[in-house]
């Protein structure tokens, strides 16, 4: 309500910015057992939250209405009073995009994920008594039709 107020408090972004398709995509870190998925060690949800980021992109065009994407993320956290645990991580993504016209595209992408020190520094004495230390791998196939 005031214009001049510069104070920065807890806010969150829009779930689908697309960051990348794991960092802030998914629910991290993730436990499985007999009865499936387990959300409990959940330390980030889906959206961006106390976070600073940047990312950079690029792209190739190859014959065939074909383009080449890559693209890096790193994010760490904004504000925390625990100051160990301050980076989420990188993502490495790659992708092939098809698009035959300009309302139709196809595109997949393959994502590296490396956890930076608030998942590595983070332990509990059952799931994870040494952190978050592993990369996760991941992959997605978007196909998108514009009206």
């Amino acid at each position: 309500g005031d214009p001049t107020d510069d104070t920065i408090t807890t806010f969150t972004f829009d779930r689908d910015y697309n960051l990348g398709i794991i960092l802030f995509e998914q629910p991290m870190p993730v436990f499985t057992d007999t009865t499936g998925r387990d959300l409990s060690g959940t330390l980030t949800g889906n959206g961006i939250s106390n976070a600073i980021f940047g990312r950079v992109h690029a792209e190739y065009p190859l014959p065939e209405d074909l383009r080449l994407e890559a693209a890096a993320a790193a994010a760490r956290t904004f504000k925390v009073p625990d100051t160990t645990r301050t980076g989420y991580g990188l993502e490495f993504n790659l992708g092939l995009r098809y698009q035959p016209r300009d309302d139709v595209d196809v595109v997949g992408t393959a994502a590296l994920a490396l956890p930076g020190s608030y998942y590595r520094a983070y332990t509990d004495n059952e799931n994870a008594p040494d952190g978050f230390r592993g990369f996760v791998l991941g992959g997605q196939v978007l196909a998108r039709i514009k009206f």
